[in-house]
């Protein structure tokens, strides 16, 4: 799956992380020789060095203080996930009235200048708060494109 030997130890560690039941890595006391899968063939003492490196964390379900901790974190996730959701509400309410003003003073739906620049101001925000420029542009991209389809809704009647 890897493909090249650099990914091993991280696709190896989520493997782990997610809980799966099996990891097979490929051992090769001289990869470049391999008869197969050559790139992402590790030495024996490679081998040995990515599974040390692992880290086994522990099973959730076994320790109460940890399941107590983080149930209360994932508390106040579905909360601000709630909120979330009322505020998308309400910003498709105002998309629908947006689209009602443009049914009404024949305005085309996408104003593209306007949308590039919303994108760049909240990606520049965004990454002052330390969230990615790829989350922020895919977050802001399915919300302009449901504000577009639901303005779409108000001028087709």
């Amino acid at each position: 799956m890897a493909g090249d030997r650099k990914y091993l130890h991280e696709l190896s560690q989520r493997a782990m992380d997610l809980g799966l039941d099996g990891l097979m890595v490929e051992s090769h006391c001289n990869p470049s020789c391999a008869m197969s899968d050559a790139k992402q063939q590790l030495t024996p003492h490679d081998l040995q060095t990515l599974l040390e490196g692992l880290v086994i964390r522990e099973n959730t379900s076994d320790n109460t203080s940890y399941r107590d901790g983080i149930e209360a974190l994932r508390a106040r996730i579905d909360v601000i996930d709630e909120k979330l959701l009322e505020l998308l509400k309400d910003r498709n309410d105002v998309s629908r009235a947006i689209g009602e003003y443009k049914r009404s003073h024949n305005v085309a739906i996408i104003q593209a200048g306007r949308w590039e620049q919303l994108l760049a101001d909240m990606v520049e925000r965004a990454g002052s708060m330390g969230i990615s420029e790829d989350a922020i542009t895919a977050i802001m991209t399915a919300i302009h494109e449901e504000s577009v389809r639901v303005q779409n809704d108000v001028l087709e009647g």
